[in-house]
């Protein structure tokens, strides 16, 4: 609404005003969307500091705040914090003095926590004397959970209150006192992660990317407990769910992640024809390949898949008898995967986009300059791309004389790593990048062309370590 998104800036610029240089684009057009929508309503006075700002419980962002470095992925281009629910959550006091405590390395999961922090505050002082604020968040987040996975095996978006009541007593009975229950079954109702449908007595998520991301883990846990919800079974996964699998997948344990590649293959290897579950787990195994920084090996043969996502640097496999629908690479190298007999209808890239040497001629490629589905002009392009990125005629060259250059393979990897900061810690597809010895070649290149911002701060879990910033990636990749 127009009054809680009014809260994102204490003072709105008046029209014409100069926007501070460290604002990015992004944080550009959030000042100037909080302008509009706060024109003509009446201002909270200004606080020059996070300090005064909390202290006095006042929400909203200072100019301080702005220019913090915790704060920066909050900004960037295609944040989840630019969707108008999430700036009105972004705009609360208690949530900015989070983010100015350290550096945010995973923005969506910060949300959902801050959102169900706040939500355990708000059981009243019954359940509270009897439980704790940890046993209290967790029966929100596992109440979610069980949410989408009802609305997603319904295929329906919104969840009737009956049902809604049953599913916190089943949720309750694991985490609260048996005496709690009742009150758990109103909280469950006004819960912010819900809002009220269209219709009488239903909910839906607040948001179609809190579905997901609730969604994406019960998916994990459930193939990891070697399990096949029906959702699996018998939905149809579109490019929308499987970018948001893969920004849940980013960030969670290796080994989770490594325990639902494992089971996956197994099913899909084992299962024989289980509806569309084989083709849905493939499509959720090479968005994790993607995104996990795997080094392992592995072959899907004979699948009909409706869509594959792409992103970052992909994992080595082989796709040997595989129909694609619609494969998106957007800004993706995928010269590690090796594609045997394969076909492709639709073909999404762009200029980040490097291509497997195998991949198989597409019907039709989607590029942001063109949409065509000419043999020849496809053709070309898919040469030109392959060795625009490798410096022409040089590369080719050094390719047909099987001549590596390991420097440029980690800055290929570098740019299309897609969180803001990485970290020097246990993150997997992190370390790939910190631990590959190019990395103390081209990380002077880097801060000598300033191209590598560095800081000691504190990340996830309350630990100090560094953190790295690639600056002017789009304009690196074209």
């Amino acid at each position: 609404s127009a009054g809680s998104s009014g809260t994102l800036l204490n003072t709105p610029p008046s029209p014409g005003a100069i926007i501070p240089k460290h604002c990015s684009n992004s944080s550009r057009l959030v000042t100037m969307s909080a302008q509009y929508m706060t024109s003509g309503l009446q201002q909270p006075p200004a606080f020059n500091s996070p300090e005064q700002r909390t202290g006095n419980g006042q929400d909203g962002w200072s100019g301080d705040d702005l220019s913090l470095d915790g704060v920066q992925p909050v900004f960037e281009e295609g944040s989840y914090a630019l969707r108008p629910f999430f700036l009105s959550l972004l705009s609360r006091s208690e949530v900015i003095e989070s983010l100015s405590d350290g550096i945010l390395e995973d923005l969506l999961s910060f949300l959902i926590v801050a959102m169900a922090d706040r939500e355990a505050g708000k059981f009243g002082s019954d359940v509270e004397a009897v439980t704790t604020s940890d046993q209290r968040k967790d029966f929100v987040l596992a109440l979610m959970r069980e949410v989408a996975r009802d609305l997603a095996e319904n295929q329906s978006d919104s969840i009737p209150e009956e049902s809604l009541a049953w599913l916190s007593d089943v949720v309750g009975s694991d985490f609260m006192p048996f005496e709690t229950l009742g009150v758990l079954r109103n909280r469950a109702c006004v819960v912010a992660f819900l809002t009220q449908d269209d219709r009488r007595g239903r909910l839906r998520f607040i948001h179609e990317q809190v579905q997901s991301y609730f969604l994406s883990y019960v998916a994990v846990e459930a193939v990891r407990g070697n399990e096949l919800p029906k959702f699996i079974r018998r939905n149809i996964f579109g490019a929308d769910f499987l970018e948001s699998f893969g920004n849940v997948v980013r960030y969670m344990e290796p080994a989770l992640v490594d325990d639902f590649v494992n089971m996956s293959l197994a099913l899909i290897k084992n299962g024989g024809p289980m509806d569309r579950a084989a083709r849905n787990l493939a499509s959720l195994l090479i968005v994790s390949q993607s995104v996990s920084g795997s080094s392992e090996h592995f072959e899907l043969s004979d699948l009909s898949l409706d869509e594959v996502h792409l992103t970052s640097t992909p994992g080595p496999m082989t796709l040997r008898d595989v129909t694609i629908a619609q494969l998106d690479a957007r800004g993706c190298d995928f010269r590690k995967i090796k594609f045997e007999r394969c076909f492709v209808s639709s073909f999404m890239a762009d200029e980040g986009t490097i291509i497997s040497e195998s991949l198989p001629v597409p019907s039709i490629l989607t590029t942001p300059k063109q949409t065509t589905a000419e043999t020849a002009v496809i053709r070309q392009w898919m040469l030109d791309q392959m060795f625009d990125h490798h410096f022409g005629e040089i590369m080719q060259k050094a390719a047909a004389d099987n001549i590596s250059f390991p420097i440029l393979d980690l800055f290929n990897k570098l740019l299309r790593y897609s969180p803001y900061w990485f970290a020097d810690g246990e993150d997997r597809p992190a370390r790939k990048i910190l631990d590959d010895p190019s990395w103390e070649v081209l990380k002077p290149i880097l801060i000598e062309h300033d191209l590598l911002t560095i800081r000691d701060g504190m990340g996830t879990g309350g630990r100090r370590k560094l953190f790295y910033h690639l600056k002017n990636k789009p304009a690196l990749l074209r």
